[in-house]
């Protein structure tokens, strides 16, 4: 899916959320919006991935957002949606967290052609 962003702009109001946070509005056409609270001492990861890459990246230097707030429409709906991070720990991520788990099976999507 492609989302035109339209405009990312921070705001004044300030939160703490275990680290101080900087709300940034970020809207896509004239009903998608996107309130995030992020951080400026958090390092964001080279490879951040997912549909706010590009308007997170807008942001300059703070990391994912640590809550957001979404408000979007899918098909004639009207979806909200609300995100907060519970914790966030400093430090090497174990290799075991990487591994696939032993009960773990692949199989073929439903959506495969």
């Amino acid at each position: 899916m492609v989302v035109d962003v339209g405009e990312v702009r921070p705001h004044r109001q300030t939160r703490e959320i275990g680290y101080a946070c900087k709300e940034w509005v970020i809207t896509a056409g004239e009903k998608d919006r996107i309130e995030a609270w992020a951080a400026t001492d958090i390092p964001r990861p080279l490879t951040f991935r997912s549909a706010r890459r590009v308007s997170t990246a807008m942001m300059g230097p703070m990391a994912g957002p640590l809550a957001t707030t979404t408000v979007v429409k899918v098909m004639g709906m009207k979806v909200d949606a609300t995100s907060e991070t519970a914790e966030v720990e400093r430090g090497p991520v174990p290799t075991e967290v990487f591994e696939i788990p032993a009960q773990y099976e692949q199989k073929k999507s439903s959506f495969a052609r």
